[in-house]
């Protein structure tokens, strides 16, 4: 990983940003498939044989487990009344 970006060796995989606003913050990240007429070294899926739907399914099921998993650690922790 170099800074948002995900690397093969100096070959890269991604595309990310992430930015804020004066009302919100905004973030894109894409892999890539296919690599013909990128404008720099990159790799993708295709290239190593990942399908693209699979591993969509997957980092869609691991989002949505991490999601659950922070609303019952949430839940687990009483709120604090601040004392003045």
């Amino acid at each position: 990983r170099k800074g948002n970006d995900l690397y093969l060796g100096r070959r890269k995989l991604s595309v990310a940003i992430a930015t804020a606003s004066g009302t919100s913050v905004v973030m894109h990240f894409g892999v890539n498939i296919e690599i013909k007429g990128t404008p720099v070294p990159t790799v993708g899926l295709r290239e190593l044989r990942i399908s693209p739907a699979h591993l969509a399914r997957t980092v869609m099921k691991e989002y949505i487990a991490e999601v659950a998993r922070m609303h019952m650690e949430a839940a687990k922790v009483r709120g604090v009344a601040e004392v003045l």
